[in-house]
């Protein structure tokens, strides 16, 4: 996951960074890694980080190579000359899976926002899910759902998961 912001309007991009922070044990368990790009000097921006608790990578990108190559000035504040802040869910690769448009507040992901993306790009490169889904016998689940046979795992019928059930 990549998140795009300038931090010195932290007010702004603080409630973000916070909600990721206070998430980031689940995050890390699921050996999934965030950087947060800024277009503030390396000091400013590891204060910020440090303000907010963060413990994944912050890079600083004073010279605004990333802001120039994807197209993302925000233009309504050429003195500072900002990034407008997205967040990019990734996929093996780094192929984009999602892209969300931060510039207004409710444009910015939320953790489950997020959760859902990351559920949707596992099960893209994961399709049963499971670490038994390469035996015959294993019945792996994707987005929550069972990959057991249609005929014995319909809703509304007895459960037929367990060894013996028909």
């Amino acid at each position: 996951m990549v998140v795009l912001y300038w931090t010195e309007q932290s007010r702004k991009a603080s409630p973000t960074v916070l909600e990721l922070a206070a998430h980031y044990p689940k995050i890390a368990v699921a050996y999934t890694q965030i950087a947060t790009i800024a277009t503030d000097d390396h000091h400013t921006l590891q204060e910020f980080r440090a303000s907010t608790g963060a413990q994944w990578t912050f890079l600083s990108d004073a010279g605004r190579t990333v802001q120039k190559d994807l197209d993302i000035k925000e233009y309504t504040d050429p003195e500072h000359d900002p990034m407008i802040p997205h967040t990019f869910v990734l996929k093996p690769g780094l192929v984009i899976h999602s892209i969300y448009n931060g510039y207004w507040f409710w444009g910015r992901p939320s953790f489950y926002d997020l959760w859902h993306d990351l559920r949707a790009a596992t099960a893209e490169i994961r399709p049963r899910g499971s670490p038994r889904a390469g035996r015959s016998h294993g019945a792996g689940v994707t987005r929550g759902r069972s990959h057991c046979d249609p005929e014995r795992c319909r809703l509304g019928r007895p459960w037929a998961g367990w060894r013996g059930a028909r």
